[in-house]
């Protein structure tokens, strides 16, 4: 699947589930590395999210947005299918720093 299709899919969960969302798109009037999509989901938590295809790896400037977006308190996850953010979102995801394409799977 292609980024553009899995961004695209992640939006459409995203809204179904009553979500403000916001997708980015780069520009040369934008920071480096900002994630994707940011959103605002359930009870107000702060969603941020870069979206991959299987091995893609983040770029040193993504993965410094990330960072500072969960320091700040928010959720910042690397996506690289649908359950990725549906695990994220219910949990499970919460803490892992470690990616699909970091583990190689």
């Amino acid at each position: 699947m292609s980024e553009a299709d899995l961004k695209a899919q992640v939006i459409d969960y995203l809204r179904l589930k009553g979500a403000w969302v916001f997708p980015t798109a780069g520009s040369v009037f934008h920071r480096r590395g900002i994630p994707d999509i940011l959103a605002c989901v359930s009870g107000g938590r702060f969603f941020a999210c870069e979206c991959k295809r299987t091995g893609g790896k983040l770029s040193p400037y993504q993965e410094v947005e990330l960072q500072l977006i969960r320091q700040a308190g928010g959720l910042a996850i690397v996506a690289y299918d649908l359950d990725d953010v549906i695990d994220a979102l219910s949990g499970e995801h919460e803490t892992n720093q470690r990616t699909k394409g970091e583990m190689g799977e």
